[in-house]
């Protein structure tokens, strides 16, 4: 059975690598997207929209991610490192 979720992503800016990071937001969770997908099989996303930074925001990147009903708790498990490795947080739109 295939399990499909959006997320927002954006800059966390709670972390030390978010703090630090010079690449946009979009670009900081593509990179953590993509090493998502190679950790496993049968993981896909598909960008949605990207939302550019302005004066009073960092930006946004919206993803939909798909993956299989016995994944999910590896996805989990897996998501959030590399969202803090990256700097950014994701939230489900």
């Amino acid at each position: 059975m295939t399990i499909t979720v959006t997320y927002r992503f954006t800059r966390d800016q709670t972390s030390v690598a978010g703090l630090r990071s010079t690449q946009r937001v979009g670009t900081d969770a593509i990179n953590a997207l993509e090493q998502w997908k190679a950790g496993g099989t049968m993981r896909d996303f598909e960008i949605l929209d990207e939302e550019h930074e302005t004066d009073e925001d960092d930006g946004a990147l919206i993803a939909r991610l798909t993956t299989t009903q016995t994944d999910v708790d590896a996805n989990r498990g897996m998501m959030d490192p590399l969202c803090n490795r990256y700097g950014v947080k994701r939230t489900v739109v």
